[in-house]
């Protein structure tokens, strides 16, 4: 399956394709609506999209184009239960159609996310707009100088692999400045059991993806294209219809293998990085984390080489997957940056079960 983004939380991270958004009502319909004919057709065929046990129609609605008390009882019932109130009513930019939409593109969905909270993309007030972008801004010089401390720290890693290693084991012995961040690194991306080309290649590969993130902070056009990368990654989400997978996320990227007409259609481009309205009030780790985090998936190659989602900080099997699996999941990418550069106390900070106590030359989970 084609993608439209990837989206992130500090619960799991999901895939997902938006929805086809052509059901649209020019006026309201219900009670006290306009009540235009192919407006309650459009209204009466998303109602019947809803099964009976997910609140909707307790029989199915004739989709005649007319409002009478079948369907107004049908759009309360549709309310109650994801808004807290029911008037009766769908606006053509209310939050019931949004919602309406939503089982339109899945069966599956309800109205309230894991918390009981108010869906993502309920609208907030200015301020917080402003404010959350500000925060994601701010935290942009922090990110790239976190990957440009894990470069050159693994670039510590490189040489000792390339000059005097002559089998990765080596490099567990000694007390050069490279053992922290070998240590690190072997955490993450768990290349202590490759062999020494294996090895290197591994390192390469993500010093690489490093550099390539750092360069999209560096605001400079690239083998990107010619976007003005820097502050200009990030925007808020603009998305107002209800999707399933964002229903939690704090942030996501468009794919830029998805389709582009439905990107388009709902204002999201795959060359930005989006923060919705559920990182308000996060603190300027939990930003700088997330930043992290999405670049990894920003600039990896979809089709060849993607950095998907396979493991997360908060996960047992997040110690336990293998190598291979590690290469392509960003959340290897953002923790071991993170803790490269700012240490592990801040990482445990977010992720308590990645917290180590290092004794040289051994290390304590």
């Amino acid at each position: 399956m084609v993608y439209d983004f990837r989206s992130f939380t500090f619960s799991g991270c999901y895939r997902g394709r938006l929805p086809d958004v052509e059901d649209t009502i020019s006026a309201s319909v219900g009670q006290g609506g306009k009540n235009l004919r192919d407006d309650t057709v459009t209204i009466q065929s998303l109602l019947n999209n809803v099964p009976a046990a997910e609140s909707g129609p307790q029989t199915r609605l004739a989709v005649d184009g007319l409002v009478g008390g079948h369907t107004i009882a049908a759009i309360r019932r549709f309310q109650m239960p994801r808004l807290g109130w029911a008037d009766g009513r769908v606006d053509p930019d209310g939050p019931t159609l949004a919602l309406l939409r939503g089982f339109a593109a899945s069966a599956d969905i309800s109205g309230l996310n894991a918390s009981g909270n108010l869906h993502r993309h309920a609208p907030s007030p200015a301020m917080f707009e402003m404010i959350r972008r500000a925060s994601a801004i701010s935290v942009l010089p922090e990110a790239r100088r976190a990957l440009h401390k894990a470069q050159l720290d693994l670039d510590l890693v490189a040489l000792r692999l390339t000059k005097d290693a002559q089998h990765i084991e080596d490099l567990f012995n000694g007390g050069g400045p490279e053992q922290r961040p070998f240590r690190i690194f072997n955490m993450h991306f768990a290349i202590a059991k490759l062999s020494t080309a294996a090895a290197k290649q591994s390192l390469d590969s993500v010093r690489q993806t490093f550099s390539d993130m750092r360069a999209i902070l560096d605001g400079r056009a690239g083998a990107f294209g010619g976007d003005p990368w820097g502050m200009n990654v990030i925007e808020n989400d603009p998305i107002t219809v209800f999707v399933k997978e964002l229903d939690t996320a704090l942030a996501y990227t468009p794919t830029q293998t998805g389709n582009r007409a439905r990107q388009k259609r709902l204002g999201i481009s795959p060359f930005r990085i989006y923060f919705t309205n559920l990182m308000d009030g996060k603190n300027f780790d939990h930003y700088l984390y997330t930043v992290l985090h999405e670049l990894a998936h920003f600039v990896d190659d979809e089709k060849k080489l993607p950095i998907d989602d396979h493991a997360y900080g908060w996960q047992d099997q997040y110690l336990t997957l293998p190598h291979e699996k590690r290469i392509h999941n960003a959340e290897c990418y953002s923790a071991c940056a993170f803790e490269l550069a700012l240490g592990n106390p801040r990482l445990a900070n977010i992720y308590p079960k990645l917290r180590v106590l290092e004794i040289d030359p051994v290390v304590i989970r």
